[in-house]
């Protein structure tokens, strides 16, 4: 049986026809399903597959003779499985209505019933669900060829409009791309998206795209997907993984999933499809649930229920919602009788069930201040009560761990001294003082006092106090001094912030900060150059006592909060917590203010703020369009919008009046900033629609806020043309009742996406500018290779064990444009792609060693600087660089000693070959022997190209002892970074003048035989083995190869024997030279096993394996250096020519990104 949970059908006949029926139940079978049907049923027929909606050919309705609503009670896709409902329903149902005196008492069992059985059926659905969920996760990551760490979300039935053709398809979302699949008529259509590319997500429902939602990218692209069938659930997961990507483009952490989740929701609900997808909805209804009750962070909404609460203010029942978490029950009501309610759990004492006549399924809850809170009506009153047991459990078993843990750290933070009272006490000279108040002024303060006494009285105080529209009022009047602190702290959050914590917190951060690092001592200078900026005017900072509390406040904010540090503005606004409360509670709040209530307003961009500047524009244009026209025009909305915002108008207004936004801001939050300046510029409409420039308009309103008072109007202090900030805050509370916090978070994540992206473009664009002057790339292939390499470091925060606030934690004090860096897998995956020697065997492992030549911090991480000063060489360097890059490859730090001891046994399966014995004659004495390579040498030299000839001045007439002492750097620094990599100059990476290069270049230390023989096998890998070459030209290459390494060979040999002529031999070494002379006749040439054939090889073994001695002792002494590598090699023009490279890294970096997600990418 199929049942479902019964919904109203308003229209049941419409693409529907009756099978039976009886008085309260009707069989109805879709038309168009089966034979038969007409032009309507095939229209019905095509509908439902070009819409995929799947939709049950059968299904039962209720209803009752005087209703027109029917309600589904099954669906099934046979005419069995229906029928078989249906008769249930006659042998069970039916009897049992007749007994009903009324028919929405039988519609109510009905509802009821069904319900019963859909839940009861329900569990092995969800296993279904979960197998089908299962299936399509597997075909999305074989079709987008993803890595096994991108989760999806969740998959939709969609059309994905492109052009004037509908594609119907599947719409994949996963964490951190957007994928669309249709595979129709033998066309396939595939998109991928990065959330990090989106810069636009709207919702829209018109006659030719129904249910529809547009997706534009930071390149304008735009992308329509159609008739959704959940379109609200779809674009509700699309909104939150497009602010997970916003998040990574600010170097913030990105998704992680919460791994509470399943523990906390076991046995409580059936299994669903997708745990991601419960994640986020989780995470979608915690968020709303923290900000609905100004909690920390690491709340998560346990679960919600409708009950009651029983108000005793009123003496009676507000219906509502009941929250459960961690630490915490809330309760919000519906309707007209607003009321919000917290309840830490470190505040109750007890909690126990409760019945009376008036109060059915009740809890009863006393807290530790003697208070009861009954709540009835409960829903599921004993499982609720079992949570709430179990949290409370935990909590003290926690605080007992914690207790133990601090006592001994209790007494060393209590030698920290903090300020305990709020600074206004600390002066009363100034005229910004409350102590200095005219006696009008002082008895209403006096009438505050007493109002918020007697309001306390009724609804309670502190933390569990009943907050209703009454204590609204009493905010918009203005909060007495003597209670500011108290319930800023209570109202903003500050103090649950401030209970989530360890004990001591502040005294802690106090104390760390003292000690700061680098980075750290340039934050606190900024602070230390605007404390005596900060209310200046005021007598509490015009002594130590306030200057060092500012100090201490703000200088422990920024060691806890470092991706903020310190903003100015935040000084000020700082300024005004410490005068009203203790330090530490001005600590809190000023958490609670950057981190909950103005989220980003006071990061090294401000992003938070450019954003809500955004917002106000918009807002201003629906409210106020000829204003909003008139002082765009001007160049004044984005003026006003940043000073007033943040600081909160404390830098605008009379301190007394901005003080007065301030007690309704941490009441009612963002939303009356916004207000207030919309009820500003309506109040200067006038005047400001007669202004011709920005100064004027600035005028207007500056004087119009000056002039914002805060006395009473009998007050002697009245001035002409003012007025009262109450008024002021209760026309804009009025006017503008239709701003809602939804609203204003609805066009933040709108703005978010553009300011977030045109931030990331002015980032790339300074970048680029900044590399441009150095580079050897364009700036058209800077941009396409720093969008390459950008996408590359979000797939190393996607897919490995990093996170972009790690690489900006590591590497803060790195100049702007090396933030962005990749890891060494990213960097593989990169030139396996882009390396101009990609096609050569041993590619991946001279990629290995470019990377760790790179890496100079040796933190696994290199930054875009150092990648296009890599890459930049190979595509537009002249034949010395590419080389230098390659020889390089072959030193320490890039080839280790260790790797070269793996690869000795194949570099001792290398032959002497005799061939060159054989054709040049018979053997000769020792000294024309060593006369022969000298020649060889001095004729092959001078046949190289005279333009790198300077190369070779110094390198002819180095000394024995020269040459020993190189030879010996060469062989024991493997394991050390060398000493010109201090220098900048083991990798030239930037465009430089070419005796700048030269000079690089000279300084490179001499290569080792061993080291030679892998550089020559090296120059055989990249270009013998290349697969684009013709076999002509392979051979040419092998023959030019061959000449130069066996040119090179005898001038090391050449090398070699100068050191041993002039060095102390024993009898042993001089025998054993005899024995060579007579053995081998002369030097043979070497040739590399890779390029051999069987017959070659099998040689080469037994030659080795008799003859040879080991490499390491073969020819001490033995070296070559980069100038005669370079001259031997531009020598040979093949070679020459073979270094020449000739792809467009614009082509490759476009195919690449284009190709990235293809399933045949490892073709490309």
């Amino acid at each position: 049986m199929v049942w479902v949970k019964p919904e109203e059908v308003l229209i049941a006949g419409a693409l529907w026809s009756t099978d039976r029926a009886n008085p309260y139940f009707v069989l109805q079978k879709r038309r168009g399903y089966g034979q038969g049907g007409g032009l309507t049923g095939l229209f019905v027929g095509t509908m439902d597959n070009v819409l995929d909606s799947k939709t049950p050919p059968y299904r039962i309705l209720h209803k009752t003779s005087s209703s027109d609503i029917y309600f589904t009670v099954a669906e099934a896709n046979s005419v069995k499985t229906i029928t078989t409902n249906w008769n249930w329903i006659e042998t069970n149902l039916l009897p049992i209505l007749d007994n009903f005196e009324s028919e929405f008492d039988i519609t109510a069992f009905v509802k009821c019933k069904i319900a019963s059985l859909y839940e009861a059926n329900r569990s092995k659905q969800m296993d279904e669900d979960a197998d089908k969920f299962k299936a399509q996760s597997s075909k999305f990551h074989k079709l987008f060829s993803m890595p096994p760490g991108e989760k999806l979300i969740n998959y939709y039935s969609c059309s994905y409009i492109k052009g004037k053709v509908p594609r119907q398809g599947w719409l994949y979302l996963s964490v951190n791309h957007l994928c669309f699949y249709s595979f129709l008529l033998g066309t396939e259509s595939r998109v991928v998206l990065r959330w990090t590319d989106v810069t636009k997500l709207t919702r829209t429902h018109t006659i030719l795209l129904p249910n529809s939602i547009t997706v534009q990218t930071a390149d304008s692209s735009k992308y329509y997907f159609s008739l959704l069938m959940r379109i609200d659930e779809t674009f509700l997961f699309m909104q939150q993984l497009a602010n997970i990507g916003v998040k990574q483009l600010l170097a913030d952490e990105g998704y992680s999933q919460d791994a509470d989740l399943p523990s906390r929701l076991k046995n409580r609900t059936p299994r669903k499809v997708s745990v991601l997808k419960r994640d986020f909805v989780a995470r979608n209804r915690s968020e709303k649930y923290r900000r609905l009750f100004r909690l920390p962070t690491s709340e998560r909404l346990d679960g919600d229920t409708d009950c009651t609460l029983w108000t005793p203010y009123n003496r009676q029942f507000a219906l509502g919602q009941l929250f459960l978490s961690r630490d915490y029950i809330c309760f919000a009501a519906r309707g007209l009788r607003s009321v919000t309610l917290v309840i830490p759990l470190h505040l109750i004492n007890l909690v126990e069930k409760f019945h009376s006549d008036l109060i059915h399924s009740g809890i009863l809850i006393t807290t530790k201040n003697k208070s009861s809170i009954t709540f009835g009506e409960v829903i599921d009153r004993d499982f609720l009560l079992e949570r709430i047991v179990n949290f409370l459990a935990v909590f003290e078993k926690a605080s007992a761990k914690v207790s133990d843990v601090e006592t001994e750290l209790v007494v060393d933070l209590a030698s920290i001294e903090i300020e305990s009272k709020p600074l206004i006490y600390a002066g009363n000279s100034s005229s910004t003082d409350d102590n200095s108040l005219s006696g009008s002024d002082a008895a209403k303060e006096a009438m505050k006092e007493h109002l918020w006494e007697l309001h306390f009285a009724e609804f309670g105080r502190g933390v569990t106090m009943y907050r209703t529209a009454t204590m609204r009022d009493l905010v918009t009047r203005g909060i007495p001094s003597s209670l500011r602190g108290e319930l800023w702290c209570v109202l903003s959050g500050a103090d649950h912030l401030r209970y989530s914590a360890e004990s001591d917190y502040y005294r802690k951060m106090v104390r760390l900060s003292s000690n700061a690092n680098s980075s750290e001592l340039l934050v606190l200078d900024e602070i230390e150059r605007d404390l005596h900026s900060s209310l200046p005017e005021h007598s509490a900072f015009q002594s130590d006592s306030g200057i060092n509390a500012l100090r201490r406040v703000l200088s422990a904010y920024a060691h806890r909060n470092p991706a903020i540090g310190y903003c100015q503005a935040m000084n000020i606004v700082t300024s005004v917590l410490l005068l009203y409360t203790p330090e530490e509670d001005a600590f809190w709040l000023l958490v609670a203010l950057c981190e909950h209530l103005l989220p980003d307003y006071y990061n090294t961009k401000v992003v938070g703020a450019i954003i809500d500047q955004g917002v106000f524009e918009e807002i201003t244009k629906e409210e106020l369009p000829n204003i909003y026209n008139k002082v765009t025009k001007l160049g004044v909305l984005s003026m006003i919008s940043l000073s007033w915002f943040l600081t909160l108008f404390l830098s605008v207004m009379p301190f007394q009046s901005a003080v007065d936004v301030v007690d309704c801001f941490f009441y009612d939050g963002a939303k009356v900033i916004f207000k207030v300046a919309l009820a500003v510029l309506e109040a200067n409409s006038d005047k400001l629609m007669v202004c011709d420039d920005d100064a004027e308009a600035m005028k207007v309103l500056n004087d119009y806020l000056e002039g914002v008072s805060c006395r009473n109007e009998h007050s002697q202090t009245i001035i002409h043309d003012t007025v009262n900030v109450s008024d002021l805050i209760v026309t804009a509370q009025e006017k503008y009742y239709h701003i809602t916090d939804n609203l204003i978070d609805s066009l933040r994540f709108k703005h978010r996406l553009v300011v977030v992206h045109s931030l990331e473009d002015s980032t790339k664009r300074g970048i680029i500018r900044s590399l441009s002057q150095e580079s050897w790339f364009s700036v058209e292939e800077l941009e396409s290779l720093y969008v390459l390499f950008k996408e590359e470091q979000m797939s190393g925060c996607y897919w490995e064990s990093l996170t972009p606030s790690d690489t900006l934690e590591k590497h803060k004090q790195d100049s702007f444009y090396q933030l962005a860096k990749i890891t060494s897998d990213r960097f593989n995956f990169l030139f396996s792609y882009l390396f101009p020697w990609r096609h050569g065997p041993n590619s991946t492992v001279l990629t290995r060693r470019l990377f760790t030549l790179l890496d100079e911090d040796s933190d696994n991480m290199i930054s875009f600087k150092q990648f296009i000063g890599a890459l930049g060489p190979m595509y537009h360097g002249e034949t010395m660089d590419k080389i230098s890059i390659l020889y390089q490859l072959h030193l320490p730090p890039s080839l280790t000693d260790e790797e070269l001891q793996r690869q000795r046994s194949e570099s001792e399966a290398l032959i002497y070959d005799t061939n060159i014995a054989t054709n040049t004659g018979e053997t000769e004495r020792d000294d024309e022997r060593n006369e022969s390579p000298v020649s060889t040498s001095q004729q092959s030299t001078e046949a190289q190209s005279s333009e790198y000839s300077f190369l070779m001045d110094d390198s002819n007439g180095q000394s024995v002892e020269d040459a020993e002492k190189v030879q010996s750097d060469a062989t024991s620094n493997d394991t050390r970074k060398s000493d010109i990599l201090q220098d900048n100059g083991l990798l030239c990476r930037k465009k430089v003048a070419v005796d700048d290069r030269v000079r690089i270049y000279r300084n490179l230390p001499r290569l080792s035989e061993e080291r030679f023989i892998q550089f020559w096998k090296g120059l055989y890998d990249i270009f013998t083995n290349d697969e684009r070459a013709t076999g002509d030209d392979e051979q040419e290459i092998y023959q030019s190869i061959t000449n130069v390494g066996s040119t090179l060979l005898r001038l090391g040999d050449l090398q070699s024997d100068d050191i041993k002529s002039r060095c102390p031999t024993t009898s042993d070494d001089i025998e054993e030279e005899e024995i060579s002379i007579d053995d081998t006749q002369s030097k043979p040439q070497i040739i590399p096993c890779a390029v051999m054939d069987s017959d070659q090889t099998e040689n080469v073994s037994l030659s080795c394996s008799s003859q040879s001695p080991p490499m390491s002792n073969r020819h001490p002494g033995w070296s070559v250096g980069f100038e005669q590598i370079l001259a031997s090699i531009l020598s040979d023009s093949k070679l020459v020519d073979a270094f020449v490279c000739s792809e467009s890294i614009v082509d490759l970096v476009t195919e690449l990104r284009s190709r990235r997600f293809d399933r045949n990418l490892s073709d490309f």
